[in-house]
């Protein structure tokens, strides 16, 4: 599943910057990296198979923050909202919000649906709150701690991700739309 993960590294001095670069650089390719040596930061921007790379930071010593997105396209431009509400999505008036169209509350989160400014592609991503408050603060969507714990709840956002947007996938198709990851 095309997964987005932006992630933030406060390295920890005793740990070393220049070994959690180098386990950085291990871990796959990455859309952008930017490594601010004075400050211990490592900011990555990263497509694809996030889990093992997540996975692969777990030993860094630090602190982080982590925004994590999935991608998908499905062919319900313009009904999106008659479509999720059919689904048993609460659906977002559009005069308060031009981005988020839906949000699913489940046990302890959300998984709310975004728009993006290109026809047909959607963005998934899982809120730590059951009811979104509108416009929605870019906080609630990031996992904060240390480097472990931000790898491990990353891993586990990634995997609720991609069983919520296959289970919407199965949902779209079974009523005549197209969908696909």
């Amino acid at each position: 599943m095309p997964m987005q993960l932006s992630m933030d590294i406060a390295v920890d001095p005793l740990y070393g910057f220049v070994k959690a670069v180098r386990i950085v650089n291990s871990c796959g390719e990455h859309r952008n990296m930017v490594c601010d040596s004075e400050r211990s930061h490592i900011h990555i921007d990263l497509e694809g198979d996030i889990k093992a790379f997540l996975r692969c930071i777990e030993g860094i010593r630090g602190y982080a923050s982590a925004d994590i997105k999935a991608l998908f396209t499905a062919a319900m431009e313009g009904i999106e909202r008659k479509v999720l509400k059919e689904l048993g999505w609460k659906v977002v008036p559009q005069a308060l919000s031009q981005r988020v169209i839906a949000y699913l509350p489940r046990a302890g989160y959300s998984v709310v649906l975004e728009k993006t400014g290109k026809q047909g592609i959607y963005i998934a991503r899982i809120a730590r709150v059951r009811e979104i408050p509108l416009p929605p603060p870019p906080s609630i969507y990031m996992v904060f701690g240390t480097v472990e714990e931000v790898a491990r709840r990353g891993l586990e956002i990634a995997e609720i991700l991609e069983k919520e947007v296959n289970e919407l996938i199965r949902a779209l198709s079974e009523r005549g739309y197209t969908a696909q990851l």
